[in-house]
């Protein structure tokens, strides 16, 4: 299908030809009505620098898109292009009305906020009057205006900013004084740019003829726009690290640089100095789109995938792991949109595209939990995928941008639910939910869904550490001190009943990072936290007691404890099953068990080791009116279990009609480590011992029937246990 317009653009080429839809919906998405809703999600590894825009810091990881760039005046809709560098610590997004933002990872100056070192967590306006982004590459970054004017900023060692200097910019900086530039494209060392006539330009740094000039020598810097041959009928470019690719106005590709890998796509290995058209991509010409970061990945006209270049971990999503040197098809012919790709690392080799129906696909090697299907990869690379495979079902996916550990992408809307697995239940308990952007540490809330809902709040350490803890009703619950600066810590996960007012308080020096909520979505039966109270037992409890839950309905139970000397921690014992303990390594602070479930009739104690004193001991209990069954519920023969063969960094699935409850723990080395659970995609919140030869464990999570569930380390950590409390 092709269409025409009356409308003229600063590429100068909507209303003077035919152009496709697909062409509209990747060049000028603000024209798109269904785009004035659209947002920004997010897979992969969130840093400490709020890579993910949602005013946290703490590391998350989430193998389900997560919505970014919620907090700030940048939060909203209206996102129509979305770029990030290497490492996919800092972002970059466009917004239909044409002003730019950036958050995340400060270096060099590359957000273009007038600081070379200054991280932003939520989106931070640079500019107005864009109207090109390119693909990201390094620690600087391109964007053209709508007036045709080309600014850079960032690191500058190679004269890639194109100022005739190589000094950095932490500001976007105007290229001279021409106004005619029409695309951009930022590679590793370098930049490429088209201008209106047709001319094309390079400068920066030319490793292996990546400039284009024809130079075979040593590498040449040039740190001002230099045009590349005489013609004038260039449309399309791409960077890569030491690439370079170009397609001009009848379709042929044109490529030059190193070759080490084939990624040239020229059948051989050979470095080229100066723009060439090999056989190898006249075969499937004529070509409309070209995608290079290590690899590169182009679209014919007939909207079909190709790619060349390395492959040892799946990067081109052809089946195998074997390099290509000449461009290969990628999936089914006729159906493919957009594409891009990581720059290749040791763990994290990722590429993706959007189909022209709007579906995500992956494939590669996943260091990161962010494809997002039944299998979760871990930090350290052991899920892959050969060929491209589907994120969720959405079909509403817009723009791409591929890191290094993580992927974004523009979604019209933000209705996810068919990007989720579907979970179900006998008390059909939804997805782990990120509410991070609307609470606070201070605030009080109330729970008012008409369910119980299960919390817990993450914290970032500083100074010599601290703690969060919960308040129920007016009940102040035990909390976790995390003995060190810059470190996360946690609230223990617990239970809200519907009607209670909560809130989560801060002691010692912590700030807040993120919170999240399981909802209880359950209306005809009856499961934990339905007409109960968090009561105040301490002084009919003590360690090492052993007591039976005889009110014929599960509890939940959290201790309290006070350290001293170089710390310790708490650990339940459930019908004569010891569950993993915290540790806290610190004289005189708070420590506390996890919140675990104890189901009726089961025996239950607490045990403290190291050096601790007991301090509170606290339940969740009360009436429960008679009818179905939820978590904490069990038939005979079930109830919590250690389970072997669980490892760090291996996805389980609930399969179970009910809810199950997990924790597991790890032994610290070095300076210690964390354990880190994840629920459909969604990881939550973590605490670290700051200690060696130690046991520390995660929170006590719950997880709804149907989920994927997944436990990794942080730090210095090895595996030790993993509990479940198995229903029937």
């Amino acid at each position: 299908m092709t269409i025409t317009t009356g409308i003229r653009d600063s590429n100068a080429d909507v209303g003077q030809k035919y152009v496709t839809t697909e062409y509209l919906i990747e060049n000028y998405p603000h024209l798109i009505p269904s785009r004035l809703n659209s947002n920004l999600f997010g897979l992969g590894q969130s840093t400490y620098f709020g890579s993910f825009g949602n005013n946290t810091s703490g590391v998350g990881r989430y193998s389900y898109p997560t919505q970014m760039a919620r907090g700030g005046s940048g939060n909203g809709t209206g996102w129509t292009k979305i770029s990030t560098v290497e490492g996919a610590e800092s972002f970059f997004a466009m917004k239909n009305d044409g002003s730019l933002w950036s958050w995340g990872y400060n270096t060099a100056g590359i957000l273009g906020i007038n600081s070379n070192n200054a991280n932003r967590s939520t989106p931070t306006q640079i500019g107005t009057g864009y109207a090109y982004l390119p693909a990201g590459a390094l620690n600087f970054m391109a964007a053209i205006k709508a007036d045709g004017t080309l600014w850079t900023w960032g690191t500058n060692s190679n004269g890639q900013l194109g100022h005739n200097n190589v000094t950095a910019r932490s500001t976007p900086t105007q290229v001279g004084t021409d106004t005619n530039w029409a695309k951009v494209a930022v590679g590793y060392y370098h930049m490429l740019a088209i201008k209106k006539d047709g001319t094309l330009w390079s400068w920066g740094g030319g490793f292996n003829g990546s400039l284009g000039l024809g130079f075979s020598g040593p590498p040449i810097f040039r740190s001002s726009p230099v045009q590349v041959g005489v013609a004038t009928n260039w449309k399309e470019i791409s960077a890569g690290n030491a690439t370079s690719y170009a397609i001009d106005t009848s379709g042929a590709m044109w490529v030059w640089g190193t070759n080490g890998f084939g990624q040239l796509g020229s059948g051989d290995t050979t470095a080229l100095y100066s723009p060439t058209s090999p056989a190898t991509w006249a075969a499937n010409a004529p070509w409309k789109k070209v995608f290079a970061k290590t690899n590169v990945f182009a679209i014919s006209t007939t909207n079909s995938l190709y790619g060349s270049g390395t492959n040892s971990s799946y990067d081109l999503g052809v089946g195998d792991a074997n390099n290509r040197s000449t461009p290969t098809q990628i999936g089914p012919a006729n159906v493919w949109m957009t594409a891009d790709s990581s720059f290749t690392s040791i763990y994290y080799n990722v590429s993706g595209g959007i189909r022209i129906d709007g579906t995500l696909w992956l494939w590669g090697s996943d260091g990161q939990p962010s494809f997002g299907v039944a299998t979760l990869g871990t930090l350290g690379g052991a899920e892959s995928r050969s060929v491209p495979t589907q994120v969720g079902t959405s079909g509403q996916w817009r723009s791409l941008a591929i890191g290094n550990t993580a992927v974004a992408g523009i979604h019209d809307g933000d209705d996810l639910s068919n990007a989720l697995p579907v979970t179900s239940s006998i008390d059909n308990l939804q997805y782990w939910q990120n509410v991070t952007g609307s609470r606070a540490l201070g605030t009080t809330y109330t729970n008012n869904t008409g369910k119980p809902i299960q919390i817990t709040v993450g914290a970032q350490t500083i100074g010599s550490g601290g703690g969060v803890f919960i308040t129920v009703d007016g009940v102040t619950l035990p909390a976790i001190f995390a003995y060190s600066g810059a470190v996360g810590t946690m609230s223990a996960p617990v239970v809200i009943p519907p009607g209670s007012t909560y809130s989560a308080s801060a002691y010692g020096t912590v700030t807040y990072t993120n919170w999240f909520e399981l909802v209880f979505d359950a209306t005809t039966t009856n499961g934990l936290g339905y007409s109960q109270s968090w009561t105040d037992v301490t002084a009919s409890r003590t360690f090492s007691n052993t007591y039976t839950n005889s009110t014929g309905k599960p509890i939940q139970v959290i201790v309290g404890a006070q350290t001293s000397g170089l710390g310790g921690g708490v650990y339940f014992i459930v019908d004569g099953l010891s569950l993993p303990p915290t540790w806290t390594h610190s004289g005189a602070v708070g420590t506390t068990s996890a919140a675990v479930i104890v189901p009726a009739g089961s025996t239950y104690s607490a045990t403290s080791y190291g050096s601790v004193s007991y301090a509170s001991w606290y339940e969740l209990r009360g009436s429960v009116s008679s009818g179905g069954k939820g978590i904490g519920y069990i038939d005979s023969g079930y109830g919590w279990r250690s389970l072997s063969g669980r490892n760090f960094g291996v996805t389980y699935i609930n399969g179970s009609p009910d809810p199950i409850q997990v924790i597991v723990s790890g032994s610290t080395a070095g300076s210690g480590g964390g354990v880190i659970i994840t629920i459909n995609g969604v990881s939550l919140p973590s605490y670290f011992a700051y200690s060696s030869s130690v046991t520390v464990t995660s929170g006590a999570f719950i997880v709804p029937s149907g989920a994927r569930y997944s436990a990794y380390a942080y730090g210095g950590i090895s595996f030790a246990e993993w509990m479940e409390l198995v229903t029937r």
